[in-house]
């Protein structure tokens, strides 16, 4: 039997969050015995268009000493948890197959017997041409710079003072 328990607009949304089969009152309410000074971080991974990316990896790096902490993989609807944390300041990171970090969330303060939800979303894709015109204006406006061009001016315009053009 999974209960349900609603503090406030954060438990809401820790209910919304938490990973399916984990009860949402083991959650907010405060640990008891050994386990009171652990901490958890759960959360979920979303793309653009707030689609779950599911199958994830995450990174929990600690963010004082820069060293990891912990890793998992995300569940099928993107969603994450790391339990059993000492109280302190974390950082989360998306990671591909080979490590390459794709995204990173905001650092995180846990308490001892704290649990925090948040939610990291990968950036978009920007079309492969993006930077390259970019890169053409900047070549451009160099080259002519090097070339001593600081202005460019009509001299020889034949519609100065012509009643056509006015």
């Amino acid at each position: 039997m999974v209960r349900v328990l609603y503090s406030s607009a954060v438990g809401a949304l820790v209910g919304l969050l938490a990973l399916p089969g984990v009860a949402v009152s083991d959650a907010m309410s405060p640990p008891r015995g050994p386990a009171a000074a652990s901490a958890a971080i759960t959360g979920s991974v979303w793309r653009e268009g707030n689609v779950a990316v599911p199958g994830a990896r995450v990174r929990l790096r600690n963010y004082a000493t820069g060293r990891l902490a912990d890793t998992t993989q995300a569940n099928d609807l993107g969603r994450f948890v790391f339990r059993n944390l000492e109280g302190g300041h974390y950082l989360l990171e998306v990671v591909n197959e080979t490590g390459k970090v794709l995204a990173i969330g905001q650092p995180l303060a846990v308490a001892p017997g704290e649990t925090v939800a948040t939610f990291l979303r990968l950036a978009s894709r920007a079309p492969w041409f993006t930077g390259f015109f970019q890169n053409v204006a900047a070549a451009s406006v160099s080259s002519a710079s090097s070339l001593g061009v600081t202005a460019i001016a009509v001299e020889n315009d034949p519609c100065r003072g012509a009643a056509c053009c006015q």
